[in-house]
């Protein structure tokens, strides 16, 4: 069963820790205005997907061929900018990785699917998107291949997460 904008509400307002949290007030913002502008986000859920906003845009590190066994695996490190500018660029036929602003916090009961939003296909980008599973607690990676270039401005939502309940838990 798919959950609803209002069971989405729902959960972030009474799940201990909730099922979308955002990350500390930045030091140097207003922490009145970044809580109004969170209640903002929550109650405004368009159909049943959350979008999530970019926090840092990364891309690999070092030049070591990744490798991906059947009992191991050597994956490239990622680096990524973390000053607080407003605007991240993507290049030309670039891959990259975005780390979502918002952590992700699924009860056992529940799992999600991460959407490609519909203005990074007219912008020419394609974020390969990936799914969720139950007991997950994090912030959620997705890739960014860029074809021509992006210019991308942090906070802007990149992904619609949406939420598939296996069964609901009486309490």
């Amino acid at each position: 069963m798919h959950l609803t904008s209002g069971q989405i509400r729902y959960l972030i307002r009474t799940l201990n820790p909730p099922l979308i949290e955002p990350l500390p007030c930045p030091e140097g913002e207003d922490p009145e205005e970044y809580r109004l502008a969170w209640q903002t986000r929550c109650n405004w859920i368009e159909g049943c997907l959350f979008d999530l906003s970019l926090d840092r845009l990364m891309w690999p590190h070092g030049k070591e061929i990744p490798f991906i066994g059947a009992h191991e695996r050597n994956l490239p490190d990622w680096m990524g900018k973390s000053e607080s500018r407003e605007k991240l660029y993507a290049w030309q036929s670039e891959r990259y990785l975005i780390l979502t602003k918002e952590t992700i916090n699924m009860p056992k009961w529940l799992s999600a699917y991460i959407w490609q939003r519909s203005s990074f296909i007219s912008a020419g980008a394609h974020e390969p998107c990936t799914r969720v599973a139950p007991g997950f607690s994090g912030r959620i990676r997705h890739g960014l291949d860029a074809a021509f270039g992006l210019s991308l401005e942090r906070g802007t939502r990149t992904v619609g997460i949406e939420f598939q309940a296996y069964y609901i838990p009486d309490k």
